[in-house]
């Protein structure tokens, strides 16, 4: 859907008109990133795009905030995001939990948010 064909088309297998690649993490995904002053932020992909111009993806990212037991959670009313190269951010094994509608979280015994995969 967020792929664009290189200029003369073709099919992606070789020669100038090669497809862009969809990066990863993929739209959706709960992500960590470096917060403002350096602590860890978690976060959840809404937008990817393609800056051709500097040949790179940034996302939009829906900022959650913790709401304790590694559990973080969309601040309703007052949706907060921001900008980020996709090689800034780095994918969480998260999963959604209804009950309290946010997204349970592993975390380090320092209580930060633990990384997926390195990358």
């Amino acid at each position: 859907l967020m792929a664009e064909a290189g200029a003369g088309g073709g099919d992606g297998d070789g020669g100038g008109g090669a497809a862009k690649e969809l990066p990863y993490p993929a739209l959706g995904d709960v992500v960590t990133f470096a917060g403002k002053f350096g602590e860890p932020g978690v976060g959840r992909v809404a937008y990817l795009q393609y800056i051709a111009t500097g040949d790179k993806w940034v996302a939009d990212v829906v900022v959650l905030k913790d709401a304790g037991d590694g559990v973080y959670k969309e601040v309703k009313n007052r949706r907060q995001s921001e900008l980020f190269p996709v090689t800034e951010l780095a994918p969480l094994l998260a999963s959604y939990v209804r009950s309290v509608d946010g997204y349970k979280v592993p975390t380090t015994k320092t209580g930060e948010p633990r990384a997926y995969a390195s990358g």
